[in-house]
């Protein structure tokens, strides 16, 4: 099984929200989370059911105040397994 995630916006977003593009290899339980670089959580954003396939991921950073961001996207399977996990970082000004 695998998960490969982009961010599909600069390193250095400049709107309100950032996409991360996905993919799986089969269905899927998908979580998000957004920390800050002291370990705080900031925001989740978790979806059941993503089919094999690439799938794209707007969230809303727009609230989040400046600084740098880790984003795990964690792959689960139904039994609550976690079979993945991928981490990208975005910085916001």
């Amino acid at each position: 099984m695998f998960i490969s995630v982009k961010v599909k916006a600069p390193l250095y977003p400049t709107g309100h929200s950032i996409n991360l593009e996905f993919e799986v290899d089969k269905l899927s339980n998908i979580v998000l989370e957004i920390f800050s670089v002291s370990g705080q959580k900031m925001d989740t954003y978790e979806q059941d059911h993503f089919a094999a396939g690439t799938h794209v991921l707007r969230h809303d950073v727009a609230l989040l105040p400046v600084g740098a961001y880790f984003v795990p996207l964690n792959q689960y399977d139904f039994e609550g397994a976690l079979l993945q996990k991928s981490v990208v970082k975005f910085l916001k000004r």
